[in-house]
């Protein structure tokens, strides 16, 4: 990785748990729309049962799929024995009775996806521990496996970098430049929902696998220079979507029965933000929107007016905010202050809110991070004395970020606490699952933190409503 990235890369990622005494559900808390498809447009199975039988689904505990459950073996023969998740209360009755919960209409998603009435849409802003898809993809397969698959939703026009995997980007793409608002030229033009957008050098393409999607829609910024677009699939003839230089935009694409392919040709100056490919059936997507280097700071970069038209267009039904490890980073090196962590991190909240009113949010806190992981801004710095010392900012940040979600009204998860608290990283290298940069968990280690999230997801919406916590949700 060159030395420009290795500076920027950082850690963020938290999860918790509490548990939650069965409540009955809230009649003053509906179910959100659906952004994707209304429930009467899905056809019932042959088999589906009549309206006087008891519902095939429940929320139950039900087992975790295998690969989650060997994660979590994994996990406490790490000492890593997860966390529960701390679900702010948004209404309490007369008796103190909690009535409303921060993910009350999250679950109420999954509650139809569940009944194959409905989608439920989880979009993730983060940083290097998830770009190239890792921890979220077993969260997304271990959701996507028990309510079923709707789905590969967002992706990149093209890598961030000449490296890595594509399992969130174009699957092909040649003639694009990438620019991003962390590390590097940022570019000339204004930045979408992603945090980094491609222009096309020459005459340039993205070919995306749709998975069985059936539609598609174009994010791109439709500047006074651009020139038409054309959007193929397989070897049908191409569709022409016409420059208007109306500035960003988002355009369906009608996707023909049966197509396995899409490609997008973007004509030499064009400004690609992605792309979001959905199926028709009910279950989940989970966008993962990730920046090498990325802190709340670096995401309020976005244009702010983009930043809230198209975050509507993607409609989650939660939105997950994993980052962390920079901010830590950062406050260690002198670059950021814990007032501009939690002002920063307050502010993106906020936006996100304001933009998407009553939608749930989840905070990840950081990971635990030490001294011997990049000490100081320098390529070459001077060992340092005790290695795997914990820096004390993981601590300080952790606080301030548990602080804001919770008055911000949403629910955090504790990484620290659930990967065991000091010594996690040295347990992981201990064991070959850290990278040698002393911050990054590498193979399973990775994919432990997806299956603890998740863990920690499904109990609390198994439970059904938990205990107010100390502060409630405004």
């Amino acid at each position: 990785m060159p030395a420009l990235l290795l500076g920027l890369v950082g850690v963020g990622l938290g999860l918790f748990y509490v548990s939650r005494a069965p409540a009955p559900a809230d009649p003053g808390v509906p179910a959100p729309p659906n952004p994707v498809l209304a429930p009467d447009t899905i056809a019932p199975p042959a088999d589906a049962p009549s309206a006087d039988a008891p519902p095939p689904w429940s929320r139950q505990a039900a087992p975790r799929n295998p690969r989650t459950e060997t994660l979590l073996a994994l996990g406490q023969s790490l000492r890593m024995p997860g966390q529960a998740l701390e679900v702010p209360c948004r209404a309490v009755a007369a008796d103190g009775t909690c009535t409303a919960h921060a993910l009350d209409s999250f679950f109420a998603a999954l509650d139809q996806a569940a009944q194959k009435k409905g989608q439920a849409r989880i979009t993730v802003f983060g940083n290097s521990l998830i770009i190239s898809d890792r921890i979220v993809d077993v969260w997304r397969e271990a959701l996507q496996q028990r309510f079923g698959d709707a789905g590969r939703g967002f992706l990149y026009a093209d890598r961030q970098a000449n490296y890595g995997a594509r399992s969130r980007t174009a699957d092909e793409a040649n003639g694009l430049s990438s620019f991003n608002v962390v590390w590097g030229e940022r570019g000339r033009h204004p930045h979408g929902i992603g945090g980094a957008l491609h222009v096309a050098d020459r005459d340039a393409q993205s070919v995306f696998v749709l998975d069985g999607a059936t539609r598609a829609r174009l994010f791109f910024l439709d500047h006074k220079r651009s020139a038409d677009l054309t959007v193929t699939f397989d070897d049908r003839a191409p569709q022409v979507v016409a420059a208007t230089h109306e500035g960003p935009r988002v355009v369906p694409v009608p996707v023909p029965a049966g197509a396995a392919r899409m490609t997008v040709r973007w004509p030499a100056g064009s400004v690609a933000y992605g792309v979001s490919v959905e199926r028709p059936s009910p279950g989940i997507i989970l966008d993962n929107i990730s920046i090498i280097g990325a802190d709340s700071t670096r995401y309020l970069r976005i244009d702010e007016d983009i930043f809230r038209a198209q975050l509507p267009a993607l409609s989650p039904q939660l939105v997950t905010i994993l980052l962390g490890g920079n901010e830590v980073k950062r406050v260690a090196w002198g670059g950021s202050t814990l007032p501009r962590v939690k002002r920063d991190l307050a502010k993106f909240l906020q936006r996100i809110q304001e933009t998407l009113p009553g939608v749930p949010c989840l905070v990840t806190g950081p990971l635990e991070n030490v001294q011997g992981a990049q000490p100081t801004k320098e390529k070459n710095p001077e060992p340092v004395a005790h290695p795997w010392k914990k820096r004390w900012q993981t601590d300080a940040v952790r606080e301030v970020m548990h602080e804001v979600a919770v008055a911000a009204g949403c629910a955090y998860f504790d990484t620290f606490a659930a990967m065991g608290g000091d010594g996690a990283l040295r347990r992981l290298n201990d064991k070959r699952l850290l990278n040698e940069d002393m911050i990054h968990p590498q193979g399973d280690g990775l994919d432990l933190l997806g299956a603890l999230l998740h863990d920690a997801l499904l109990d609390e919406y198994e439970q059904g409503t938990a205990a107010p916590t100390t502060e409630t949700a405004p």
